[in-house]
């Protein structure tokens, strides 16, 4: 089945694929089906790309200590003796995610 240009059939961004791809062609699935797999494999691409962890920017001092397996006093005299830098967000101290990669290569 050749994909239409026609919005009756297609929702705007297949038309728009189309027009950077006019050869593109559906064999044996409905439309239906064609917008359910590429919504899959666009979602799939984009929970790879898009880890947790590397959104992350900066720590709680909570979520730092728990990272580094040690209590919150702990690590409140390690950032006290300049061992681990932390900043402040407002009034919050926190820890950014490069200061925490510099303390565990050290």
């Amino acid at each position: 089945m050749e994909i239409k240009q026609t919005s009756e059939y297609l929702p705007d961004f297949l038309l728009e694929a189309q027009k950077i791809h006019p050869k593109m062609q559906v064999s044996g699935l409905t439309i239906q089906e064609f917008v359910n797999l590429l919504k899959s494999c666009l979602f799939s691409a984009l929970s790879e790309l898009q880890k947790p962890e590397e959104l992350i920017s900066y720590y709680t001092r909570e979520q730092a200590a728990k990272l580094l397996k040690i209590s919150l006093p702990t690590l409140d005299k390690l950032i006290q003796s300049g061992e681990l830098r932390a900043n402040r967000i407002g009034k919050r101290p926190v820890i950014l995610q490069e200061d925490l990669k510099n303390y565990l290569k050290s």
